[in-house]
């Protein structure tokens, strides 16, 4: 197979994309320099954000979230100035850029709704933080931390470390339950039931002293206890105590569970058993005849 002459690929790159006119011609080059340059602008932009902007922040003491928004800003903005310097070196016409955009625009009406929703919202998210990274949010079905913000989608990480990737348009048109939004505290409801009999009094000082021993729990609020419910075959207790680690609340459960037994069993508290009670009125009459021969066992009259 014989190779394409230079002059043949100098003929290609300058082929015209646009109907003949005096107006704009776009070229095979400046498409792919366009493209190349927005990849560079793109790439540059975010080792600057990693190397330089992100590290100047932390030592600046800036918080976590607002250092964030200040970084993911600055990689947008460097971007489009690398972009709009790196056109202008290779002389692009920017006319013809605008050209390609409107062409993508008609792109974006019959089949990228979805992309331009996320990166709308992507924006959105990242210049009112409705969530930001740190937070302990629930969205549908998934709950976990947010890990990292970009402009399509938003990594996060499950309690079983499960990376989920969720579109950024997910936070602004869904109900979003972010645990850690303004303040982290969180109750803890953790359901006790006992056999009939206990007295409530030493059910209350068990369950507080279980959750006061526990160096998780907030003092203030103090944990407290409620009757929640007389129920057929237990008393209904429940143990509310207060975190500042959202994410935590699982193992924080779990442990408290562990405290609890502990101190019911040593105060002679029980926990009811499952059971049901048959009651049979009156004799039942039972009529038993002979099967068919037929259907007897060999051996058997």
């Amino acid at each position: 197979m014989e190779l394409l002459s230079l002059d043949a690929w100098r003929a290609l790159f300058a082929a015209p994309l646009t109907p003949a006119g005096p107006a704009v011609r776009v070229t095979v080059l400046q498409v792919l320099a366009t493209g190349g340059l927005l990849w560079l602008a793109l790439w540059l932009s975010h080792e600057f954000e990693r190397i330089v902007a992100a590290p100047a922040l932390r030592r600046l003491r800036v918080e976590q979230a607002r250092g964030f928004t200040v970084a993911r800003m600055a990689h947008y903005l460097l971007a489009v100035v690398v972009f709009l310097l790196g056109a202008q070196l290779v002389h692009l016409d920017l006319g013809a850029i605008g050209w390609l955009v409107g062409l993508l625009s008609i792109g974006i009406g019959f089949g990228l709704q979805n992309v331009t929703s996320n990166f709308v919202s992507g924006l959105i998210v990242v210049l009112e933080r409705p969530i930001k990274p740190g937070d302990f949010v629930t969205v549908g079905e998934f709950a976990g931390v947010v890990r990292e913000i970009r402009l399509r989608s938003t990594t996060i990480v499950t309690m079983d470390n499960v990376k989920i990737i969720v579109p950024n348009s997910e936070f602004i048109s869904k109900h979003v339950i972010n645990r850690s939004f303004r303040d982290e505290r969180v109750r803890l409801h953790v359901p006790v039931r006992l056999t009939h009999g206990s007295d409530p009094d030493v059910v209350r000082e068990a369950l507080l002293e279980a959750a006061v021993a526990h160096p998780r729990i907030l003092k203030a609020p103090e944990p407290t206890v409620w009757l929640v419910e007389f129920g057929a075959d237990a008393l209904h207790f429940e143990l509310l105590a207060w975190i500042d680690e959202p994410e935590d609340g699982p193992p924080i459960r779990s442990e408290l569970n562990y405290a609890i037994y502990r101190a019911c069993t040593a105060r002679g508290l029980t926990m009811p058993h499952a059971q049901h009670d048959l009651h049979v009125k009156g004799p039942v009459a039972v009529r038993l005849e002979p099967l068919p021969a037929k259907e007897r066992l060999p051996g058997v009259s």
